[in-house]
């Protein structure tokens, strides 16, 4: 369940953007019925845009922002996708809530829209 969506109005992709683009993608989440339970989280050698869960699973955002196009796949390499598993297990842990369902999706923000991609 992959998907797409326009943005009203360009978001500055400079300094700012990655906050920006966090919060799009958190409030588009929260709207389809997702919990955001945190938000940058940080342990040893990961972080995390954004945990969120729905029923019994929990994911974990990786958010880029980005001017041009570029594959989805390019931003996930197998190093930074094992980190995040290993941030999402720890955070799961540390807070001590239940899932059946761990995933990572990853969302690409451009200036006018947001690609989305779940379990990646």
């Amino acid at each position: 369940m992959d998907f797409r969506w326009s943005i009203p109005g360009p978001i500055r992709t400079r300094r700012r953007s990655s906050a920006e683009a966090e919060e799009l993608v958190a409030s588009f989440l929260r709207a389809q019925g997702w919990a955001v339970l945190a938000r940058n989280f940080r342990h040893i050698g990961c972080e995390l845009d954004i945990v969120a869960r729905k029923g019994a699973t929990v994911v974990a955002v990786e958010v880029k922002a980005r001017r041009g196009r570029v594959e989805l796949v390019e931003l996930l390499l197998p190093r930074k996708r094992r980190a995040l598993e290993r941030g999402l297990s720890r955070f799961v842990g540390m807070h001590q809530v239940e899932a059946q369902t761990l995933r990572i999706d990853l969302a690409l923000v451009w200036p006018d829209a947001v690609e989305y991609q779940v379990n990646v």
